[in-house]
């Protein structure tokens, strides 16, 4: 499960965002949420390109880095950072990540699969353990955990 502060900070980003952008959560803390032993240290947001600057926007007060796209060696996306209760959350439109010798096709809530889980009160958009799974993120995260 969610450690207290990335639970609440999580909440208080869906009730932030609700149904007016399309998002979803990824990487350790979907995998958490879903049952697997992982512990987050912070809160992923995937999203398109056009919703990752809309997110910017209605969580403006908590920005750390404004969203623009970058690529490093190993992903590129539109990509922003915000602090909110201390708590980092970053936002990723248009995700890729370049895996053996080629970069993925893009993710994104209309790209992978999404569930809705409860957290508290709230319906939570998560991307689901089978598109954790296929993209290599559970292996790798897992993997990460054991060392």
């Amino acid at each position: 499960m969610l450690p207290g502060k990335i639970k609440e900070t999580l909440i208080k980003v869906t009730r932030l965002l609700q149904d007016d952008v399309s998002w979803a959560v990824d990487g350790s803390c979907a995998l958490a949420l879903q049952g697997i032993s992982v512990t987050p240290h912070d809160i992923d947001i995937l999203s398109d390109a056009h919703n990752a600057y809309r997110i910017e926007s209605m969580l403006r007060e908590f920005l750390v880095r404004e969203v623009r796209y970058g690529e490093t060696n190993q992903w590129r996306s539109h990509f922003g950072v915000f602090s909110i209760d201390s708590v980092k959350v970053e936002v990723m439109g248009d995700l890729q990540s370049f895996r053996d010798g080629k970069w993925t096709q893009i993710q994104n809530p209309t790209s992978v699969s999404i569930v809705s889980l409860e957290l508290d009160d709230v319906r939570v958009p998560v991307v689901s353990l089978s598109s954790l799974e296929s993209s290599g993120y559970l292996q790798r995260r897992l993997k990460r955990e054991q060392e």
